[in-house]
């Protein structure tokens, strides 16, 4: 079941990508950046709500803690993540949050984790990630590359080793489901990110149609975005809130020493896929080594 919830997770994950992507393409900018986050944690936590309501398991005081801070780190990664992907590539974002999501949580592992050690051939697991993820940025990203691209990138890897390493101590130390993990976490984020919208909007009136950086071909019309930005919104909202539940419930199937490397390790072949096919990025031998790469660390971190 493990791994099939890391399959279904990082399926979601790459839809998610798509839709985000798009969005910060269509509706660039700060502001745009929190409304659009903003209407995408309202919806996940109707989505984690609806969930609760149907399968229950209330969590103890642990639990509560552990969640609120995952709240606070997938509010940050909801927000950064866009305006990075707007500011480089999205192999390059990919790379910062692959450190935040897999070396940081393993650094953290043998202290927050007893008993747990992560072995010398996981650790080749986590060189040969670091390793693919270089490849498939191919360069593109540093002739884009701007020093607040690096504050965004650095808050990617901190947001993302904030969610992985919650999840797992949710799972570890915590009773209830991760549906109420998940519904704590989002309500967390929608009020996060509804002060950041309020401050943001009281500063400035909504934008008109076409304004505030959407491109004006896609029409605005309901709260200044087109339909089109509405139904991504829409696919990222449910995608952000299925990435999270599979994510989580797949960690308590594997120590972290193989829970961390393989997530990425499935993850960056279906970004590369995605960058080919969707985003139409060029195909080159350099990328492909580095989904080799990522197969390679695979079988590292099951060895």
């Amino acid at each position: 079941m493990g791994i099939l919830f890391l399959l279904l997770s990082s399926v979601c994950a790459a839809i998610k990508l798509i839709s985000v992507k798009k969005c910060g393409a269509s509706a660039e900018g700060w502001f745009n950046s929190v409304k659009i986050n903003f209407f995408r944690a309202a919806g996940c936590l109707a989505v984690s709500g609806a969930v609760f309501a149907f399968t229950g398991g209330f969590t103890d005081g642990t639990g509560l803690v552990v969640s609120l801070l995952s709240g606070v780190a997938t509010a940050l990664n909801m927000i950064v993540y866009l305006l990075a992907s707007e500011k480089t590539s999205l192999c390059a974002v990919e790379i910062f949050c692959m450190i935040g999501a897999v070396i940081v949580p393993m650094l953290l592992a043998p202290v927050l984790y007893e008993g747990e050690k992560i072995g010398a051939l996981q650790w080749c697991g986590a060189g040969l990630l670091f390793a693919a993820a270089l490849l498939l940025a191919g360069g593109a990203g540093a002739r884009r590359f701007s020093f607040r691209a690096a504050i965004l990138l650095s808050l990617c890897t901190v947001a993302n080793a904030g969610i992985f390493v919650t999840q797992k101590l949710f799972v570890t130390y915590a009773s209830g489901s991760v549906a109420c993990f998940n519904l704590l976490n989002f309500a967390v984020v929608f009020l996060l990110l509804g002060a950041a919208f309020g401050a943001v909007a009281g500063k400035k009136r909504l934008p008109s149609a076409g304004s505030e950086g959407e491109n004006p071909e896609n029409g605005g019309n309901i709260c200044g975005f087109s339909r089109r930005i509405w139904l991504l919104i829409a696919v990222s909202t449910v995608m952000q809130y299925c990435n999270q539940y599979f994510s989580a419930s797949a960690s308590g199937y594997f120590s972290s020493a193989v829970f961390y490397p393989l997530t990425y390790a499935i993850a960056i072949p279906l970004t590369f896929i995605v960058d080919l096919f969707v985003f139409k990025e060029k195909f080159s031998v350099r990328k492909l080594s580095g989904v080799m790469c990522a197969v390679a660390a695979m079988v590292f971190v099951n060895l």
